[in-house]
């Protein structure tokens, strides 16, 4: 197919073959199962019943991973100084590829992992202010890893079921903070 002004356009065998295709009504054609009609085969797994979903569409749909917390005036960040906002990251396997880099990403920003300082709070002894503003951003008690990196003034939260997941999670959270505040990220 050529486009306008002549140029050959990009062709795929998964692209309809031409414009009519794209704006068609009919609809798909359906394959047959079971080979010659149906006729001496048989059936390929078992079949749901009428008015049953299969089971991977019943999953639960994703929740957020990051959520912005908010800290009382009187929370022991914010009256050292350090913000009232910061991010909490919920560990979740879809974060994977995010959280085996988070020493690059921090590397890249220029924080040294030496100057990220890591408080596991899980039962909100330390922190109880974090684990509140947590609580209501996500409507759970979930323990948590508050991480802080003084030389650029900024805190954030992991959280997990985990030792290891609250902990990549906080230096996740610690990235999107630093990225956050940013000029020209």
């Amino acid at each position: 197919p050529k486009r306008a002004g002549g140029a050959v356009a990009p062709t795929s065998k998964f692209a309809p073959s031409s414009v009519e295709d794209d704006f068609s009504d009919d609809p798909a054609p359906k394959r047959q199962r079971g080979g010659a009609g149906g006729k001496g085969c048989k059936g390929g797994g078992k079949k749901e019943p009428a008015g049953k979903t299969p089971a991977a569409a019943e999953t639960p749909a994703p929740q957020a991973a990051v959520h912005w917390i908010t800290l009382p005036p009187s929370a022991d960040f914010v009256v050292s100084g350090l913000p009232d906002l910061g991010p909490a990251v919920v560990h979740t396997p879809a974060l994977q590829g995010l959280l085996a880099a988070v020493g690059a990403i921090l590397a890249d920003i220029g924080i040294e992992a030496e100057s990220v300082s890591l408080v596991h709070d899980a039962e909100w002894e330390q922190y109880p202010e974090i684990g509140e503003a947590l609580k209501a951003a996500t409507e759970e008690e979930q323990a948590m890893c508050v991480a802080e990196c003084a030389e650029a003034s900024i805190w954030a939260v992991g959280v997990g079921s985990k030792w290891k997941q609250r902990e990549q999670a906080a230096r996740l959270a610690l990235c999107v903070a630093l990225a956050a505040n940013m000029e020209d990220f």
